[in-house]
């Protein structure tokens, strides 16, 4: 049975993959518009333009800049929120497994057996 800092713990896991799962998305989101801008210069170059294709490449070229525009402010904006989780749940793995470590440690040397929910289970 898990216990409450078991439940709390998985949900801030959860929160740090869910943060970075999206952050992964939106760079990928970012090459592919990226890779359409740099296809959409690659085709001007061999065209010969005038005034209907000229304005259907500035159409086109003005559509994936403005969506890879509002991509790139979301990762803007999640880049702090990333960060900070990123540093936040490194931390705090590291301190649950030393504590995890020495209260295991302690527990046995004491010849403890007993769980915290039998304990609150026992106290109601």
């Amino acid at each position: 049975m898990s216990t409450k800092s078991d439940l709390i713990y998985e949900q801030l896991r959860s929160l740090y993959y869910q943060v970075t799962s999206f952050y992964n998305e939106l760079n990928k989101y970012q090459s592919q518009y990226d890779k359409q801008i740099s296809e959409i210069y690659h085709e001007l170059e061999r065209v010969e333009l005038n005034h209907v294709n000229a304005y259907e490449y500035a159409l086109k070229l003005q559509d994936v800049l403005r969506k890879r525009r509002v991509v790139k402010d979301e990762l803007a904006r999640l880049q702090p929120v990333r960060n900070y989780v990123n540093e936040t749940f490194n931390e705090l793995q590291k301190q649950i497994d030393r504590v995890i470590s020495k209260s295991n440690e302690i527990r046995k040397s004491l010849n403890v057996t007993l769980s915290i929910s039998e304990v609150l289970k026992a106290s109601e």
